[in-house]
């Protein structure tokens, strides 16, 4: 068997591996679920949890597949992109890994300039849980720290490290830090300077969808020494890749989180989507990203005679159209004012309202191309109902995933 493709995708709730053959053949996929250490508003996960699910996730897909690590040709990284690492010069960690789930920056997010920030970064606004925010935060919490020596380390960046021995990171990743300038593709200087640092304490940046390194001999995974390994961007561009788009063309992802992710030709300008920035092949993207299914599992756990996905579609499927059950959400939960409706036609309240934001993300990016939708909402076909019905267009169902996009990019090199 050649050309052995191993993909990563480092989730938020699971890291996820898969090996394609030849012709991206999918051999084998497999996951580890990721467990958080919580202590009020701090989401962390201990180093050695890191270590042990990279290498875990790697061997199951591997045994999945039949095949050694040592057949392994290249590796392709994708990510969420805000969990990071603290550690000193000699590779020693200051701090766990820290996820964007963490909220402890809620005020010192604020003293950051913001002026023109939107011109420069993925995000139109500084958010407390951005890379740039914790950080700040860290930082000012532990004067002691040796801000010149210290090294930054982004959880892609760490997986390419182990490998490569360098730490790297590509421009559509650092770009939603908030210390990168997309104008500049370079980290932005004022930061740098806000925090008492400098580019050499952050990841080396490279292209997106290009060679971060190769392998080197003694990794922990018993990869080949000398094997390119990619940077593959953020996990909704690497789906977005795989699914095949092209300028004007926009993938809608229907899983617990609902996006809808457009291509363009050139990058889009500031606030023409909560999330915008560089797309393989010299393209640009701009994103919305908002609830989903993970609204309806709130509401499985709120009103458990819904009991399961496949139910709750089912009740929707049989709601009567013309009763409003009053849906609305508040502090990020499911709720319903009208106390009367039934089952079905909470359920379908729900979907309504989750269309609704679809059909409002696509109305802002003004998409002129094919418009594909993917994701485990699919199966869901009252909520592909919903949407077509209030865009008036027929969408296209598309079979992608990060690890597939991850492992297309590398194919294209």
């Amino acid at each position: 068997m050649s050309d052995l493709k191993l993909t990563i995708d480092s989730g938020s709730t699971e890291f996820k591996a898969a090996i394609y053959a030849d012709g991206l053949r999918l051999l084998a996929a497999a996951g580890y679920e990721l467990s958080y250490s919580r202590n009020g508003a701090r989401a962390e996960l201990p180093v050695n949890t890191v270590q042990e699910a990279f290498r875990k996730v790697i061997e199951r897909a591997v045994n999945a597949a039949g095949v050694d690590a040592k057949e392994i040709d290249s590796l392709g990284i994708t990510s969420q992109a805000q969990t990071f690492a603290l550690t000193d010069e000699n590779g020693v960690f200051l701090t766990p890994f820290i996820s964007w789930l963490d909220m402890r920056a809620v005020a010192t997010y604020k003293t950051i300039p913001a002026d023109d920030f939107a011109e420069h970064s993925s995000l139109a606004v500084i958010l407390p849980n951005m890379q740039i925010a914790i950080l700040k935060h860290i930082l000012d919490e532990n004067p002691g720290f040796a801000r010149q020596k210290l090294r930054i380390v982004p959880l892609p960046a760490y997986l390419i490290m182990l490998l490569t021995g360098k730490s790297v990171s590509d421009n559509n990743l650092a770009a939603m830090s908030g210390l990168f300038s997309l104008k500049e593709n370079a980290y932005r200087q004022v930061f740098l300077d806000l925090l008492g640092i400098s580019g050499k304490n952050l990841p080396e940046i490279v292209e997106v969808g290009s060679i971060a390194g190769k392998v080197k001999n003694d990794n922990p995974f018993g990869i080949p020494a000398g094997k390119a390994v990619f940077s593959c961007g953020n996990d909704q561009t690497a789906g977005a890749y795989g699914a095949g788009l092209r300028p004007g063309d926009v993938l809608i992802t229907l899983g617990t989180a609902q996006a809808v992710y457009c291509c363009r030709r050139n990058m889009p300008e500031p606030g023409s989507g909560q999330f915008r920035g560089h797309y393989p092949g010299g393209l640009y993207y701009a994103m919305f990203a908002g609830t989903g299914g993970g609204l309806i599992s709130q509401a499985i756990a709120k009103s458990p005679a819904f009991r399961d996905f496949e139910t709750f579609a089912g009740l929707a499927a049989d709601a009567d159209a013309g009763t409003d059950a009053g849906f609305y959400v508040v502090n990020d939960e499911p709720r319903w004012s009208n106390d009367n409706a039934g089952l079905p036609e909470k359920a379908l309240d729900l979907l309504k309202f989750l269309a609704g934001e679809v059909q409002d993300s696509l109305g802002k990016l003004k998409p002129r191309g094919n418009i594909y939708v993917s994701g485990g909402g699919v199966k869901n076909k009252i909520w592909l109902k919903l949407i077509e019905s209030g865009i008036n267009k027929k969408l296209i169902i598309k079979d992608t995933s990060p690890c597939y996009g991850a492992a297309k990019m590398m194919q294209a090199k």
